[in-house]
């Protein structure tokens, strides 16, 4: 599946947080606004994670050549065997990427998000570090969601019998844990699979038993006007402007919280 593995600079590290970014081919600018912000460990105080960028192949040979030096040069893109097509091959790109991790690096939790989020990197490493050892599957839950028949989503009767999907968390951004993602490697069908992604990855963790499925508000997924809460986690969408934003507000968060310890200890 990998055409170009480049994520090679590999160490004996167990990461508390491995970052697995699904990004479109030619979204450079989109990567490198989140290499500048969230991924840029110069933010955060937890330092023990990693960011993979996982990108699929164009019928464009210029295209081609300028990722393959992109990754080559920020050594965080993998670029997998699988033409870039939303509409039928992105579930396919968020398997391979998550099975390289799985057998590649060695993890706590494994973040699946989009290229036009924002993340807090520390947020969400204290609420998943405070779950280990669980089997679960955490984002913004969706329940008894209908099975589109027309339209962009449409999914056939044949695709998926069932009028209502199996609980799934928004595709923009979710988190296994790495007990999950063990048992999850099997269920992944790579010659028949749903093309809605998300919820495709629902049904996938719906068949491994003892699973929990944990909603949290601070993925917040349809946030268009940018708005900070203190519990945030992942916003979408996520422009430049808005990472700036988000990027301001988290560091004046911590610098209070820093400051009320120093209160408390004096």
């Amino acid at each position: 599946m990998c055409a170009n593995c480049t994520f090679s600079t590999f160490s004996d590290n167990k990461y508390e947080l491995v970052v697995i970014v699904v990004s479109y081919s030619l979204r450079t600018a989109r990567r490198n606004v989140i290499r500048e912000f969230w991924a840029n460990k110069i933010y955060s105080t937890n330092k023990n994670w990693r960011v993979l960028f996982v990108t699929g192949v164009v019928q464009n040979k210029t295209a081609m050549i300028e990722l393959k030096k992109e990754a080559y040069d920020k050594n965080d893109v993998l670029i997998v065997d699988v033409a870039e097509n939303y509409d039928k091959n992105l579930p396919k790109k968020d398997m391979v990427g998550i099975e390289w991790a799985h057998e590649n690096l060695n993890f706590n939790f494994l973040l699946k998000c989009d290229d036009d989020l924002f993340i807090d990197i520390d947020s969400l490493i204290d609420e998943l570090v405070a779950r280990k050892g669980r089997l679960f599957y955490l984002g913004n839950v969706m329940y008894d969601q209908p099975v589109l028949r027309t339209g962009r989503y449409a999914v056939s009767k044949e695709m998926h019998p069932e009028d209502v999907y199996k609980p799934y968390c928004s595709g923009g951004a979710f988190v296994l844990s790495k007990q999950l993602v063990d048992r999850l490697i099997p269920h992944f069908e790579y010659e028949k699979y749903l093309r809605i992604e998300d919820a495709h990855m629902g049904g996938r963790v719906a068949k491994v038993n003892g699973t929990s499925f944990i909603g949290h508000d601070g993925f917040l997924m349809w946030n268009d006007e940018c708005h900070y809460k203190r519990d945030l986690l992942a916003s979408h969408p996520a422009p430049r402007d808005c990472m700036v934003n988000l990027t301001k507000r988290i560091l004046k968060k911590k610098i209070e919280s820093f400051y009320a310890r120093i209160r408390l200890i004096s």
